[in-house]
């Protein structure tokens, strides 16, 4: 071996020294610089959590946010041991290819549109298909529903999971709730085009550096301080926005509320708007807007959610889309007598009675 060749050896073997002993002493002051990145919530923090165990029903995805994840059991289907199908959505998976002569059927929305209280075969995705037989229509549904969805994500997933299996008809339930809900940091829009850029810049074997080695703690630091980098500033400046969006949250339900939504009015019509241009462009014969309806109490409460309805209403008028107004049809029911109990499990999901009204309301409006 050259003397060249020695120095060298010697020279690296003198600098892993110097390192390690370096990341040793590092680690023995227990000094930490961690990336500076603002802690996103995707859902709520409980979610949040269940979304990392990956055995919950929902998993987490870049763009949409969160979905059901393939396989897992639903709670509202264990007698029939009912699981998300393969392709990530409720109920039986329909085949890639269309086949001639089945009206092809894709339900969106959020926990209604799921089927939340009920089990599969009592949802009005699955009670549709019924119904347009019994009227001789054949069809096959494509349950796009999620639990907590807002027309945003709704979009997502048309995108994601539906467009590529081009349905003939199309309904958009959101409005009920979840797209009015305060958001702890950014709105939907904003939080998905933050969740892609992450999810584009991940980079494992740097990450994973930059993570777990402290000198490279130590070197970020460097450039943070050249670069006058205030990190409890930040913080703090984080800590107040969001707890003025916490005070705001008592008067969330106002119509002019000064606070930010998961999805504004102003947004929400454009989503609806979006549904329709994007589906119809993709081969969508019929898109059907349904205005979701609540108990009473909950709009006593929350003003701003019947403002929801009437976007569904003007959107459609103004588009010439057909439109289910669940809302005054449940009001009717009401006012006939039959009590809400029987057609909802709670103030906004509905029970199988409900979804089987739903089912025959929807088969009236397909069917022509």
């Amino acid at each position: 071996m050259s003397d060249v060749a020695k120095k060298a050896r010697i020279a690296l073997a003198s600098l892993a020294v110097f390192l390690g002993a370096s990341e040793l002493v590092l680690r023995l002051v227990d000094y930490r610089r961690p990336p500076p990145v603002v802690p996103m919530v995707i859902w709520n923090p409980e979610e949040d959590k269940r979304l990392a165990e990956g055995e919950a029903l929902h998993e987490a995805a870049t763009r949409q946010l969160w979905r059901p994840r393939a396989g897992a059991a639903v709670p509202w289907g264990k007698a029939q041991d009912e699981r998300i199908n393969a392709a990530g959505y409720r109920g039986p998976e329909v085949p890639r290819e269309k086949q001639p002569g089945v009206l092809r059927i894709a339900t969106f929305g959020d926990s209604s549109t799921f089927g939340m209280g009920v089990a599969w075969p009592e949802t009005y995705s699955a009670k549709l298909v019924e119904e347009l037989a019994s009227r001789g229509v054949r069809a096959e549904v494509i349950d796009a529903g999620v639990i907590g969805f807002t027309s945003e994500q709704g979009l997502e997933r048309y995108d994601e999971l539906v467009r590529d299996l081009r349905p003939d008809v199309v309904t958009v339930a959101f409005g009920a709730v979840n797209d009015h809900f305060p958001t702890k940091d950014l709105e939907d829009r904003e939080k998905i085009a933050e969740s892609a850029r992450r999810a584009a810049e991940r980079r494992p074997v740097r990450d994973w550096f930059r993570e777990h080695v402290r000198l490279v703690h130590l070197y970020a630091g460097l450039v943070e301080w050249r670069a006058g980098v205030d990190r409890e500033k930040l913080a703090e400046e984080l800590m107040k926005q969001r707890g003025t969006q916490r005070k705001l949250e008592a008067t969330m339900g106002q119509v002019d509320w000064p606070g930010k939504r998961r999805v504004s009015l102003a947004r929400f019509e454009e989503n609806l708007e979006r549904f329709a241009e994007r589906t119809r462009a993709n081969g969508a014969k019929q898109v059907v807007l349904i205005s979701m309806p609540r108990h009473r109490e909950a709009e006593t409460k929350a003003p701003v959610l019947v403002e929801y309805n009437a976007i569904v209403t003007r959107v459609g008028a103004e588009l010439g889309l057909p439109v289910f107004d669940a809302r005054a049809r449940i009001a009717r029911e009401l006012e006939a007598g039959v009590k809400w109990e029987e057609l909802f499990v709670d103030f906004y999901h509905p029970s199988p009675r409900g979804h089987a009204l739903f089912a025959a309301e929807l088969a009236t409006l397909i069917v022509p």
